[in-house]
């Protein structure tokens, strides 16, 4: 199916006749019932029994830069695709009045989000602070044909180091944007990296926020021997990731 029909249908994919459950990769709005939802909690029950050991996690956070390079080293800008979905579920972003808005994004890999934001917000005077964890992210992104430097401003950035100066000044953002990033992040460090980060957003700026849930098939898929801290599990490439579950 095509990329537009995708986005279009994004959000509105629901089934109907279990005879078309194939028809999409995935499904919107999905109920489960009791027995499915009693069964993922046995397998997370069963692969989240054996933590790892201090001494592995301690040696798992002090190497995740390298992890996360080597992740990029190795797919380069073939892993993940542009976020189509944006405009949908961040609508506020796309629809925003405002000009000259700026705009940071936190963990913005080889620029899924960026890109998509860039060919629609055509605005000379946008802004968009683009920073990441790897280094080797930011190279790939910086040499993508989507790539503007006249309106994009990129650096390598600990989210968790509260105490270091970044590019993009305080009380200055429009929108600060985390997709798929705080789960990348040890839970312990939550609530002071997000205290840290909505100092960036001016009053009545926006944090739009997406992050993978609980119950998740790849949480169900992990083994034994993975798993860091509830819901936090280490993948089998050294990077980390962690599910969410509502307030």
């Amino acid at each position: 199916m095509a990329s537009r029909d995708s986005k279009d249908l994004f959000g509105r994919r629901c089934l109907t006749d279990v005879r078309d459950v194939y028809e999409y990769n995935a499904w919107d709005n999905v109920q489960w019932t009791e027995e499915q939802e009693r069964l993922a909690e046995e397998k997370i029950l069963l692969n989240s029994t054996d933590k790892l050991p201090e001494d592995s996690q301690e040696r798992i956070e002090i190497l995740s830069h390298e992890y996360w390079d080597k992740f990029y080293s190795n797919h380069k800008d073939r892993f993940f695709k542009d976020r189509n979905w944006l405009e949908k579920e961040f609508s506020e972003l796309f629809f925003s009045t405002l000009p000259n808005l700026h705009i940071m994004e936190v963990g913005c890999g080889v620029g899924n989000t960026i890109f998509p934001i860039l060919r629609v917000i055509k605005d000379p005077g946008l802004v968009i602070y683009a920073s990441d964890f790897s280094v080797m992210a930011l190279s790939i992104l910086k040499k993508s044909e989507g790539y503007d430097p006249s309106r994009c401003i990129t650096f390598q950035h600990d989210i968790t180091k509260t105490d270091v100066e970044i590019p993009c000044p305080k009380n200055s953002l429009d929108f600060l944007i985390l997709v798929f990033v705080l789960s990348a992040v040890n839970p312990e460090l939550f609530h002071c990296t997000l205290q840290n980060l909505v100092t960036y957003l001016k009053p009545g700026g926006v944090l739009l926020f997406r992050d993978y849930g609980r119950f998740d098939l790849a949480q169900l898929r992990f083994k034994t021997g993975q798993c860091l801290k509830d819901n936090f599990y280490m993948r089998s490439d050294g990077t980390r990731v962690y599910f969410f579950t509502q307030g």
